[in-house]
Order: C-alpha cells, then sequence, then structure tokens
C-alpha cells in the first residue's frame, strides 16, 4: 500500500510539472508618456508603430529632430474624422505579453457636445520593443 501511494504521488508531481505554469510575470504593464494629442489631424484612423527615423518620416513627411530610436519607439493612434468635437482617444495602457504588446485605447465619445468636426489622435514614446503590437479600442462612456 506504501509503494502505490508513493507512485500516486509520483505521478501527480510529475503531471503538474509537465504543465506551463500560469504565472503574472508572463506580462507586465509597460511606461509610457505622451508626446502629442489633441483634437484635430488630418490623417485617417489608424494605429502606427515607429521605430526609426525613416518610418517617422514616412508617418510625418519630416525628420524626427533626434528622437532617441535606438532606445525608444513611438506609437500614434488616430480615431478619423468624427461628426462632432470633444471626443477622447487616449491610450491607457501597454501591456506586455509573451509573444506581442497589447496596447489599450479609450474612446470616450462626447454625444451632447458641439457640432464641429474632429479627428482625436494621441502619440506615445516608449522602450523600444521588436515584438508584434495589437490595438484593441474600449468605448468608455
Amino acid at each position: 500500500m506504501k509503494k502505490q501511494n508513493i507512485l500516486f504521488l509520483l505521478l501527480i508531481l510529475i503531471l503538474n510539472s509537465c504543465e506551463e505554469p500560469i504565472s503574472s510575470f508572463d506580462e507586465f504593464e509597460l511606461g509610457f508618456y505622451t508626446l502629442d494629442q489633441g483634437q484635430i489631424s488630418e490623417r485617417l484612423a489608424g494605429n502606427f508603430t515607429i521605430r526609426s527615423d525613416f518610418e517617422y518620416q514616412q508617418l510625418f513627411g519630416q525628420p524626427s529632430n533626434g528622437f532617441n530610436f535606438q532606445d525608444e519607439m513611438i506609437i500614434a493612434v488616430y480615431k478619423g474624422q468624427l461628426p462632432n468635437g470633444g471626443n477622447e482617444y487616449e491610450i491607457s495602457s501597454i501591456l506586455e505579453r509573451k509573444n506581442d504588446v497589447l496596447v489599450t485605447i479609450v474612446f470616450n465619445p462626447c454625444e451632447q457636445c458641439n457640432r464641429s468636426i474632429s479627428s482625436p489622435y494621441h502619440i506615445i514614446g516608449l522602450d523600444r520593443s521588436n515584438k508584434l503590437f495589437n490595438f484593441i479600442e474600449v468605448l468608455e462612456n
């Protein structure tokens, strides 16, 4: 009986060691800082990861004026044209995961605001990463 108990415990230990542990260390929040944010942009809706001065010039049509692309990168998110003003569009968090980076964008529409057209955007800087960036937009009311 004792031998069976030991074998049973060994089997459980072996099976448990085969599973990949779920750990909060597999994902963590990345810090970032705002470079620009506003209500009016001529750019169409889109999300951009910029890792070089060349990519910066392709998107903005001018050099980056010394942005440190060796150590940092830029993320730019544009909501596109909306029929009223006062809308908020903001990157709220960046979560680095095992195989990618998830950028959460909060869209807070202003339904009671004026009728002027807006096209909100948010541009941030953060530590450079070569992982794939995925974007999710969350509607906030």
